[in-house]
């Protein structure tokens, strides 16, 4: 479970698990190593899995010098290359920050499957507001993050947790969508098929003596 500080990480495991296990509080950075949990949802046939709460991450810059905090990211970090799949939260009232789509392409340049996690829905009060924030990630999925296309997107409130077992089985059934489809093994023609296209797609123009332009 990845994010930026206060995106609420900590409390949508506690949800998960029901119960206390990851410190939660109003200030950002209370979380500050990975706490690794056995996640069994009470819902027939579902399998046990292991999820890990991490610190939340912040630019270099915005960590600045603090040894602690910048400790805190490495360990973030660690935990998602050992991950199979990346639930990345996003503040629904502050959503796809250049953070949040920074942490979204180092998921993808390390190969994780994803699920995007809008929380704090509890704050949006309007029916126009849902709607804008619908507008925001459509545009944000298709132009700054468009090599995820398809990914799972929830919309949730970790905090009031309102039918939380449906809650829980729509985060667990997107968690293993994303999961097969990241094990999926292509066969070797149907890759290269595609990559042809793409790179035929690609090509650069030539000059009439054959050189590169």
């Amino acid at each position: 479970i990845l994010g930026r500080p206060n995106v609420g990480k900590s409390t949508l495991m506690n949800r998960l698990l029901d119960r206390g296990q990851a410190i939660i509080g109003p200030a950002s950075g209370v979380t500050r190593d990975a706490v690794l949990a056995e996640w069994r949802p009470k819902m027939a046939s579902a399998e046990p899995l292991w999820i890990v709460d991490t610190a939340g991450v912040r630019t270099r810059p915005q960590a600045g010098s603090n040894r602690v905090e910048l400790e805190s990211i490495k360990s973030s970090m660690r935990a998602l290359r050992m991950s199979h799949v990346a639930v990345i939260v996003i503040d629904a009232t502050e959503p796809f920050t250049a953070q949040d789509v920074r942490l979204v392409q180092v998921a993808i340049t390390e190969g994780r499957a994803i699920v995007l996690v809008i929380n704090k829905m509890d704050c949006i009060r309007s029916a126009q507001s849902v709607t804008n924030l619908r507008e925001v990630t459509k545009r944000q999925v298709r132009t700054a993050l468009n090599e995820i296309s398809g990914v799972e997107i929830l919309e949730l409130s970790a905090k009031e947790w309102n039918g939380g077992e449906s809650q829980t089985a729509r985060l667990y059934n997107a968690i293993q969508s994303a999961r097969q489809r990241w094990e999926r093994r292509i066969p070797t023609s149907v890759l290269t098929r595609f990559v042809l296209r793409f790179n035929a797609a690609r090509a650069i123009g030539r000059s009439s003596k054959g050189q590169n332009r």
